[in-house]
């Protein structure tokens, strides 16, 4: 596990997760600070190696469109979860798109890829409604809208008639970090 996603997670865990998650938020029913600390049990679940942690009933918004209330954090990898999300765009992001699963508001539902795309302040989250043809609702990623991931930027100014592939600073490896 990453001093990054560590540190999201467990200083000061009672303090500032709380108060982040809830910050500005208006909780409409007394199950929103169960909610909020379910979130948080199932990030340190996530931070202690477990691959993914359910948050049950968190949104039963979700079972309209074919998903479950119980949303599903995974650690992931390059290509989704939180890892990506932190690995592409950054702790704020992945600070927000959790926030935003959370509290967001359905923007987007497409039936065709069976995902949901939450938007708050924002911020965007995807969520999925299988995984590999299994239901599962559960985080595959999330960005800032607006604002390109840091390796999508484009960094080379040569023509298509180049006839050899050129790579930008960014594929280089330059200003990236790990998170484990």
């Amino acid at each position: 596990m990453s001093l990054m996603i560590s540190a999201i997670i467990y200083f000061p865990l009672q303090f500032y997760i709380y108060q982040f998650l809830k910050g500005g938020q208006v909780c409409d029913n007394v199950n929103m600070d169960e909610k909020i600390k379910a979130v948080i049990a199932a990030m340190q679940e996530i931070a202690a190696g477990a691959e993914e942690a359910a948050v049950k009933n968190m949104r039963p918004d979700f079972v309209k469109y074919g998903g479950n209330g119980d949303v599903v954090f995974i650690w992931g990898n390059e290509k989704k979860g939180i890892y990506h999300i932190g690995f592409r765009r950054g702790k704020e992001v992945v600070e927000n798109v959790i926030k935003t699963v959370l509290f967001g508001q359905i923007d987007r539902y497409s039936a065709v890829k069976k995902t949901i795309t939450l938007e708050l302040n924002g911020y965007e989250a995807v969520i999925s409604l299988d995984e590999n043809g299994k239901p599962k609702t559960w985080l595959l990623t999330g960005w800032k809208k607006n604002e390109p991931d840091a390796a999508g930027k484009v960094s080379a100014t040569t023509g298509a008639t180049q006839t050899s592939p050129i790579f930008g600073r960014a594929d280089l490896g330059a200003g990236t970090f790990s998170l484990r």
